[in-house]
């Protein structure tokens, strides 16, 4: 297993502790579980760049790096829904946001 393979392992690893750390409370929780995220999203890019720089793409690379990216953002996006911090999980119920706009383009 090469140096981009294992950083692509690590980001692996990293969500489950991304997660927990939203889900336990404890003073300034929030802060760790975002510098997790940024950690795991700089692994991305620095794996990325070893892998064509050194010339390590492989195959399970290949296959593993957009799949852990997938994970770890879907990850983040379920925690988002569930806790209710989404514009688009109160579609329907707030007559000032219709459903199918966004908060940003004035409302309709």
């Amino acid at each position: 297993m090469n140096t981009a393979n294992k950083l692509t392992m690590l980001r692996v690893a990293l969500i489950p502790v991304f997660l927990i750390l939203l889900y336990l409370r404890f003073p300034f929780h929030m802060y760790f579980a975002l510098t997790v995220f940024i950690l795991a999203s700089v692994t991305d890019f620095v794996d990325g760049y070893i892998a064509r720089h050194y010339n390590q793409v492989t195959d399970f690379g290949k296959f593993m790096d957009p799949l852990a990216d997938k994970v770890l953002v879907m990850a983040a996006l379920l925690w988002f829904v569930e806790a209710g911090c989404c514009w688009w999980s109160s579609c329907g119920s707030s007559p000032s946001l219709p459903c199918g706009s966004s908060p940003w383009s004035g409302g309709g």
